[in-house]
């Protein structure tokens, strides 16, 4: 983890920067876990073992140490993109397991965060979500958003292609398959 390597603390936490960078993720949390019962290095003692919580797909968790690691004033910006990771990672779980009104919902709070998340490639995984549920008007409008957000990558632009045909919008269609070649797609 690159950002872990400009955190400075204490011995114990530095122990557990240590054992996360020899990936050795329960020692590592151990040791976080220890700074934050100590009151030692809270910030980075919960930044860091958000990040850990992250890797174990402990979502939930992950998330409540990145509010903690905000309230204790670590780098804001840094937290929020962290959150925003993790939230999704996680809509990409709840995708896999058919959870998609839960997946909507981390999608949802990541558009609306004010951080520099790519929103672009947000509004393309909620857009192929709605796909799924065949929610085709609301999906061609997140894919037009991902586009705005220049989000411009071929499968984007044969998804519209796609939708628009099904909707009998020929001149639309024509228009995202031409994108989708130009932007070195395959011919839809």
């Amino acid at each position: 983890v690159i950002e872990q390597q400009t955190i400075t603390g204490g011995e114990t936490l530095n122990r557990g920067k240590q054992a996360l960078e020899l990936e050795n993720w329960d020692e590592a949390i151990e040791c976080f876990s220890a700074c934050i019962n100590k009151q030692e290095d809270l910030a980075a003692a919960y930044y860091l073992r958000a990040i850990l919580y992250a890797k174990k797909k402990a979502w939930d968790w992950a998330l409540e140490d990145l509010e903690q690691a905000k309230i204790h004033h670590h780098n804001e910006e840094d937290v929020e993109n962290r959150m925003n990771q993790v939230r999704y990672s996680r809509s990409n779980y709840y995708r896999i397991i058919g959870a998609h009104s839960e997946a909507l919902a981390d999608l949802d709070q990541i558009i609306s965060s004010n951080t520099s998340v790519e929103k672009g490639k947000t509004y393309w995984a909620w857009g192929k979500a709605l796909m799924r549920q065949g929610a085709w008007e609301a999906a061609l409008e997140h894919i037009e958003k991902a586009i705005q957000y220049h989000y411009a990558k071929p499968p984007v632009y044969e998804a519209g292609g796609k939708i628009s045909l099904s909707q009998a919008e020929y001149d639309s269609a024509v228009h995202y398959f031409t994108a989708t070649i130009t932007r070195g797609g395959k011919n839809p």
